[in-house]
């Protein structure tokens, strides 16, 4: 295949591993050249050599450029904006990645797009993208070694997340697909969609397209202190709240509370009843990948009023 370089290199994306975020780069493809251009910021576009057609910004309608359209019928409007939509006038495959780096402490990778599909000769899978081998209409998904060739389909595909097959609707409005990605923690992926059709017109539509990362901290439990709060009363029989005061809990921390009479919680703000009028010591441990912290605390639990007794007349 011959690449057309969309950016300058390939965009491989690290981010630090503490908050939620998109790791794709432009990934609702607003930024672009304008409707009927294949330049779509972020994402290296490969067509076969031979090909007609690519992967071009589209608003829906007929699709862009003129001189690539199959047939006068129009296609679906985007979710929002621009979408990346492939279209040739005839035979033609074509890849559109990204490269990317996923962090090493993530506790759930998530990949999310929404996916158009209009084609009008029905789907045949072979397993290659290659347009020569007919019958040959298919749209695929794919996580990919970035080490192995652009169009691969053999062992460099780590994670088929989506083909078209035989039997599939023809015509498929934008619906949001997803795949988990965590078992790829810690290395660089390729993110590859791909499509080839050699019968009859096909266009594939993409929008929207995300890695969401949730990912531990980076940094081990900062120091605290115990604070409760008794709505009540702090007596006997009363539930008390306690919660770890001037700490704001990150993913993955994990919280050992030992209220000092038997009883624990792994919660990060528990409520708790002690049962017998007394003082108790009650001590938290806060525990990550990265260390621990803990903070100890007295609580005077008094024993309730007495009962008035309701005398009868």
């Amino acid at each position: 295949m011959r690449v057309r370089e969309i950016v300058a290199a390939l965009c491989l994306v690290a981010v630090p591993a503490f908050a939620a975020q998109n790791l794709v780069v432009n990934g609702d493809f607003e930024q672009n050249g304008g409707a009927g251009t294949n330049k779509l910021t972020g994402w290296v576009i490969a067509d076969q050599a031979g090909s007609s057609g690519s992967w071009y910004a589209q608003t829906g309608g007929f699709p862009m450029p003129p001189t690539e359209r199959c047939s006068n019928e129009s296609v679906a409007a985007p979710p929002s904006g621009f979408a990346a939509m492939s279209n040739q006038s005839f035979k033609g495959s074509h890849v559109m990645y990204q490269d990317i780096a996923l962090p090493s402490l993530a506790t759930k990778i998530t990949l999310t797009y929404d996916l158009f599909i209009y084609t009008h000769g029905g789907f045949a899978n072979q397993p290659t993208l290659d347009f020569n081998i007919l019958p040959n209409t298919q749209f695929r998904a794919d996580v990919v070694d970035p080490s192995a060739p652009v169009a691969d389909t053999g062992s460099g595909v780590l994670l088929n997340v989506y083909q078209s097959k035989p039997g599939d609707l023809r015509y498929a409005p934008y619906a949001k697909q997803t795949a988990d990605l965590t078992q790829f923690a810690g290395r660089t992926i390729r993110l590859r969609f791909a499509q080839v059709d050699n019968v009859d017109c096909f266009n594939a539509g993409l929008d929207n397209v995300s890695i969401t990362v949730e990912a531990c901290p980076v940094a081990a439990p900062s120091q605290l202190s115990i604070a409760h709060q008794c709505n009540l009363g702090c007596e006997s029989g009363v539930p008390i709240s306690f919660f770890a005061q001037g700490y704001v809990p990150q993913a993955c921390d994990a919280f050992a509370w030992d209220f000092g009479d038997g009883s624990s919680s792994a919660s990060a703000n528990p409520a708790h009843a002690f049962a017998n009028p007394g003082t108790y010591a009650v001590n938290l441990t806060i525990t990550n990948a990265l260390g621990t912290t803990s903070a100890q605390t007295s609580v005077t639990i008094a024993a309730p009023p007495p009962r008035q007794r309701t005398i009868r007349r």
